[in-house]
């Protein structure tokens, strides 16, 4: 996010004497003047650039050494090599799997959270009369959601040191708490309809403006961040022995939530999507709290299995 920040901020730098403030004389197509609109000339930029970035990045990960991290919970080593037809099935047999299933509300809760901020709430900072007049807005919103991904992520890392399961149980505390300030934040201060065309119409509470705006943007970056983490540790701990698998079924739900998302948002104002994410955090943080307290138990359950063994072990010699 913060790389594409930058990319952005130099885009509209470079295009800075042709950003367009126009009216459109075709009454169907009608936008009105002072909105923010994007010359070809931007539009070809920003993909020529991503399009780049998105080489070098794919271009590093296939380069990158691998080792073995010690106490990772998803370790490399003493792996059989499967099939393909082998790995299918795998992933066939995880899909019905109860815990995969007591996950899913996490998984699309994760999908619509992700298209929310990617494409929903970006489009209302185009469409909102406050807002549009500025230039540099999309590259701030980018900066703003990277810090916050960054500084949860920090502060994950080092409470996970301090607190034992920090990122299951505690992380999923804080994801309701920010995104419940996030979704009331956005009802309060998002005109109703400005997730799918331009308005001058009021905010509920409280106009947008570019300090609430960036207070937003962090606040999704740190909700984002946890909701990424606690879903990364559940599908290790929860099916430890299809971790892969359940990683990319959770990917696929994550995509199938998004898509259905953004075949209704043409039929969506602020208030839906308030609550949608609203239904769809709480349903996802009961679901993970029994899908971690059963993690918790069968670790426990396992751990006494292997003090028997152990003391079996020590007798037999």
């Amino acid at each position: 996010m913060i790389v594409g920040s930058g990319i952005l901020g130099i885009i509209f730098s470079l295009n800075r004497d042709v950003v367009n403030f126009v009216v459109n004389p075709n009454i169907t197509e009608h936008i009105p003047i002072g909105y923010r609109q994007f010359s070809d000339t931007e539009i070809k930029m920003m993909y020529e650039m991503f399009a780049a970035v998105t080489l070098c990045a794919n271009l590093i990960f296939a380069l990158s050494p691998s080792r073995e991290v010690t106490s990772c919970i998803e370790g490399k080593y003493n792996k059989m090599r499967k099939t393909f037809k082998l790995e299918l099935d795998q992933v066939l047999l995880t899909f019905m799997d109860k815990r995969m299933i007591t996950l899913t509300p996490l998984f699309f809760h994760n999908g619509f959270y992700t298209i929310f901020w990617v494409c929903v709430y970006p489009t209302t900072l185009v469409f909102s009369k406050s807002l549009s007049n500025q230039i540099y807005l999309p590259a701030i919103y980018s900066f703003t959601v990277g810090a916050g991904e960054i500084t949860m992520g920090v502060i994950i890392s080092l409470m996970s040191k301090r607190i034992k399961n920090f990122g299951l149980k505690p992380t999923m505390y804080c994801a309701l708490i920010l995104t419940t300030t996030l979704i009331v934040v956005l009802v309060a201060s998002v005109p109703a309809w400005a997730t799918v065309g331009y308005t001058d119409a009021p905010a509920w509470l409280m106009e947008s403006n570019m300090p609430l705006m960036i207070f937003i943007a962090f606040l999704i970056g740190l909700g984002d961040s946890c909701v990424n983490n606690v879903r990364n540790v559940i599908c290790a701990l929860a099916i430890p022995d299809q971790r892969a698998q359940a990683y990319a079924i959770s990917k696929f739900y994550q995509a199938f939530a998004g898509a259905i998302l953004m075949f209704t948002s043409p039929y969506l104002s602020i208030y839906h999507y308030g609550a949608l994410l609203f239904c769809s955090l709480l349903t996802a943080t009961v679901c993970f709290i029994y899908s971690a307290d059963q993690t918790k138990a069968m670790e426990k359950e396992h751990h006494k299995k292997e003090l028997v063994f152990e003391k079996i072990s020590s007798i037999e010699c």
